[in-house]
């Protein structure tokens, strides 16, 4: 396992080191291996596209938890800003979520999918303004737990919204408020068969 830190003020033709970090989490994505941690200074990245991660464990993780923002420039994978995939293990932890700058086809903040132990801890996913289909704030299936996270701020014009969806997946102590929607809204819902908000 390798630790790779990434700043705003760091450079890609770094190492990854906490001394000379990327400045960019795509440069760090594509250094990523199986059992990585990427390790987040405070700041606002904003991704050209979707943070995808498939097939490998590991863990993204922000220093500071109140001070990592990511907003990806768009979104064209999962329609999703961040989406983990078929891993075993996974932590995500830290991380203020926002809708991508360009909204079409942005209509979840955090969709992790098909993960045998998912761990989503202390992150939020706020301002969203999803103009169709079913947003989600956050949407994860597999086992694991949302643990002390928080949606806010998340309007969907579409069928269904979600504050957080999940399927298999423990929803513990997470906050959904100021989520609205023109049709049916759940604020939380766990395994599609009870709404808890």
């Amino acid at each position: 396992m390798k630790i790779m830190w990434v700043s705003t003020s760091g450079d890609d033709a770094n190492g990854g080191s906490y001394e000379l970090p990327y400045k960019t989490i795509e440069k760090a994505l594509t250094m990523f291996t199986n059992g990585d941690q990427i390790r987040l200074v405070g700041g606002t990245y904003t991704p050209v596209d979707s943070i995808v991660i498939s097939g490998l464990d590991g863990s993204i993780f922000a220093d500071d938890p109140g001070a990592v923002y990511i907003q990806p420039e768009k979104v064209t994978k999962h329609a999703a800003c961040i989406a983990i995939l078929d891993a075993s293990r996974f932590l995500l932890a830290g991380v203020n979520v926002i809708q991508a700058a360009d909204t079409a086809g942005n209509i979840i903040g955090i969709h992790a999918e098909n993960i045998e132990n998912f761990i989503c801890l202390t992150c939020s996913v706020s301002d969203f303004d999803v103009p169709s289909g079913n947003g989600k704030g956050i949407f994860a299936s597999g086992n694991g737990r949302v643990e002390h996270c928080r949606v806010s701020n998340f309007n969907c014009a579409g069928n269904f919204t979600y504050g957080i969806h999940t399927k298999g997946v423990d929803v513990i102590d997470c906050i959904v408020d100021e989520v609205s929607g023109v049709h049916t809204v759940h604020g939380i819902l766990e395994d599609g068969l009870k709404d808890i908000s």
